[in-house]
């Protein structure tokens, strides 16, 4: 070896020290780093094996409801048209509308003479009862 390629640099104690503590940290950092990264890729791959079970599970399930649907009868609907519908509909309401009014009067009237018919009624009841404890008393 030729001694005028060689570079010697001095240090002091504390230098040193400082530098060697400094090498230490940052081999210590790297360890931290690569444990970090290490349980990462493992918890990774449990995510990745979870989402293919769930996957899978997603996948038995969709076969089953498309089994099952094969199973149940199919619902027959009626094809109505919803013209022929609508119309009578509207009809009606328009007669409802109009004969409403006639009906509550007529039940009014209905209710009045009910009324007056069970209260005669009831007063040749009690007329009646009143005859007959008349009758006893004597």
């Amino acid at each position: 070896m030729n001694h005028e390629n060689l570079i010697h640099v001095k240090f002091e104690y504390a230098e040193a020290l400082e530098g060697k503590k400094d090498m230490l940290n940052l081999e210590r950092n790297f360890l931290r780093t690569s444990e970090t990264i290490d349980r990462f890729n493992s918890l990774r791959s449990e995510e990745m094996k979870a989402k293919l079970r769930l996957q899978k599970k997603m996948k038995e399930t969709a076969e089953i409801l498309k089994n099952f649907k094969k199973m149940l009868p199919e619902a027959k609907m009626p094809h109505v048209k919803e013209e022929k519908i609508a119309k009578p509909v509207l009809e009606k309401s328009k007669q409802e509308t109009s004969e409403k009014p006639k009906t509550i009067e007529k039940r009014a009237v209905e209710t009045k003479v009910k009324t007056s018919r069970a209260s005669n009624d009831l007063e040749s009841q009690i007329r009646e009862i009143q005859e007959k404890l008349n009758s006893l008393r004597d």
